[in-house]
């Protein structure tokens, strides 16, 4: 911080009106040096009678007051024309000004500052001195006054201090200290940055070596052997470490430090010192996230749209196993160069159209290997912006998929052989046996019989089948609300139509909704009809209740029948692998439980108390965060 004598340049000031009042008063001994002094005074001088009008004026006063002397002798010092006002820009009365001041002190008045209009320009500001002129009796005759325009001097007064805040709350701002090193006295001199990052009070008086004691002991040769280098080698240096604050705080600081010659010996050693401990962090934790996408278990790829073509500037190691690429193969290149003979430009377009809407996009797209095969590319994209919302970057996730794609194809496969050679072949069996049962005698026709419901339950079988590879083939079915209430209520009317001996009841409120897949219907039926068709009682009794609450609804449907076979269950949650020893009878449950997961809800399956078995499925209630 540079600091002026106050002292000094008061005493300076007052010499200046001194010799400009002597100045001014030189004409009232009415002798030609003096009305030649007074005219040709580089100070604007006048002279006021103890009314308070001017009665002289000089030159330079016509140009400071923007007036002719003839108009200027004509006025009273407080003029209401030149309406003078203080730095806050509120008028001053006459009474405060320095001529009434100097009538009610009989005292000189220095360096009074104010602003007038001027005719000119918008304003002026004025530096006034005014001293008293007395005769013999001692009484007041005339006033002098001296005046300097300060309008100039003032406004670059105000962006020097505008200039020196904006420093300080840069430094602030910043964490950016600077210091310097007196090599001819060994002084230091430091600015309040320096020792707010040192912990210290604005008070404390550190030297190089007090500073060199707060860093880490592990840095602090480091930061030693660079200080000294740069004063006995002319070496400057900016060394990063950590500073150990005067509280005990650690933070990492970057400390800079340049040598400065005077007539070719070492004056001064500058420099600055910045806390970067936030910075240090981030870059801690992007080395993280780095390492962390490098080995990421898929391809991770970003994009410059900036640069023509919008190449790839990274791409992980996921990336490059996954297309047998070398990495200066790929960085500097677009993406394209995964295309291929099959690529469905439909997908291209969309990925492009994407890409220049700066959207996100997920597609799949036939990608090819650096050795030519081919592959799946499950490919999300996705625009990366910065803190005022350009997009600088595009990154890309890529996964391989093929092997999930070739089972989705074997499912299909599997799924037109059940749906059309074994259910053409069941049919041909249903039939037959049908035939016998029409025509045949006992015990054949019991035989047929057998031989016809097992079919129906094979045929049915596949019908749920169908179901099942249709919820696998899709990653992510969407979940809508459903009307719970409607749905078992027409669930439950048709139970008691296909199986009139059966004991069903349904509790629920008037409007129950839950959010679940389309196919929640389906699962709920099995769930009912499983209750009545394994119960070999002569009037089964199902009991269906649902509760619906904020959050989860649940629906219960209890029965009295033998239960569900423990190895089912196991089979189903996965408790027990499926061997040939233990393995599920049927599609159905495996058919409710897919569905139910598939909608974000859980089924789990209890012995009811008096017997028979309680199965429990639960759903996120519609509109529920």
């Amino acid at each position: 911080m540079l600091r002026t004598s106050a002292s000094k340049r008061t005493i300076g000031q007052r010499i200046e009106a001194l010799l400009g009042m002597r100045t001014a008063s030189e004409p009232l001994a009415d002798d030609e040096l003096g009305n030649r002094l007074f005219d040709i005074s580089p100070l604007a001088s006048v002279v006021l009678d103890a009314d308070g009008r001017i009665v002289r004026a000089n030159r330079r006063a016509e140009t400071v007051l923007g007036l002719s002397r003839s108009e200027v002798e004509t006025r009273a010092y407080d003029d209401p024309a030149w309406h003078a006002v203080d730095e806050h820009g509120d008028h001053i009365p006459s009474e405060q000004l320095p001529f009434a001041r100097v009538l009610d002190t009989g005292e000189p008045v220095y360096g009074y500052e104010h602003g007038i209009d001027h005719p000119d320009s918008e304003q002026v500001w004025l530096s006034v001195n005014m001293a008293p002129v007395v005769d013999d009796t001692g009484a007041i005759e005339y006033v002098v006054a001296a005046m300097k325009d300060i309008t100039v001097s003032r406004a670059q007064g105000h962006e020097l201090e505008r200039q020196l805040d904006f420093f300080e709350k840069a430094q602030s701002i910043a964490s950016v200290g600077a210091w310097e090193y007196d090599a001819q006295t060994g002084d230091a001199y430091w600015t309040d940055e320096v020792l707010r990052i040192h912990g210290l009070d604005a008070d404390a008086d550190l030297t190089p070596e007090r500073s060199l004691d707060h860093y880490h002991p592990e840095d602090r040769d480091a930061v030693r052997s660079a200080f000294e280098a740069a004063v006995e080698d002319d070496d400057p240096y900016d060394v990063t470490a950590r500073l150990i604050t005067a509280e005990g705080d650690e933070r990492w600081v970057r400390t800079c430090g340049e040598p400065q010659y005077v007539d070719g010996e070492l004056a001064r050693v500058r420099g600055t010192i910045q806390d970067v401990t936030e910075y240090k962090r981030q870059e801690r934790e992007r080395d993280r996230m780095a390492r962390a996408v490098d080995a990421a278990p898929l391809g991770v790829t970003l994009s410059d749209p900036s640069r023509e073509d919008n190449p790839l500037v990274y791409a992980n190691d996921g990336f490059l196993e996954m297309t047998g690429y070398d990495r200066e193969a790929v960085l500097g290149r677009n993406c394209r160069f995964l295309q291929g003979p099959n690529t469905d430009p439909e997908t291209v377009a969309e990925i492009r159209a994407a890409i220049d809407d700066e959207r996100p996009v997920s597609v799949v797209i036939r990608n090819y290997r650096a050795d030519g095969t081919e592959f799946w590319n499950s490919l999300d994209i996705s625009p990366v912006r910065d803190a005022t919302g350009e997009v600088n970057h595009f990154i890309r996730f890529q996964q391989d998929i093929t092997a999930r794609i070739e089972r989705q194809r074997q499912i299909e496969t599997l799924g037109r052989y059940l749906r059309h050679n074994l259910r053409n072949r069941m049919n041909v069996v249903t039939g037959m046996a049908e035939l016998i049962q029409a025509h045949g005698d006992p015990p054949l026709t019991e035989y047929a019989d057998r031989i016809e419901r097992t079919s129906r339950v094979l045929i049915e079988n596949v019908d749920k089948e169908r179901v099942i590879t249709e919820l696998l083939r899709t990653d992510d079915p969407p979940v809508v609300a459903i009307d719970l209430s409607t749905t078992l209520r027409e669930a439950v009317a048709d139970l008691r139509a296909d199986y009139p001996d059966a004991d069903v009841t349904l509790s629920l409120s008037e409007s129950a909704s839950v959010d679940a897949v389309g196919r929640l219907g389906t699962a709920l039926t099995e769930l009912l009809t499983n209750a009545v068709v394994h119960n070999d009682a002569d009037t089964p009794s199902v009991a269906v209740t649902v509760e619906q609450g904020p959050e989860t609804t649940t629906v219960e449907i209890a029965d009295d029948g033998p239960g569900i076979p423990d190895v089912e269950v196991d089979v189903l949650t996965g408790t027990t692998e499926e061997t040939a020893l233990a393995h599920g009878q049927g599609l159905g449950l495996w058919l409710v439980y897919l569905i139910v997961r598939r909608s974000g809800g859980t089924v789990t399956f209890d012995d009811a108390p008096d017997g028979g078995s309680v199965v429990t499925v639960a759903l996120r209630t519609a509109g529920a965060d």
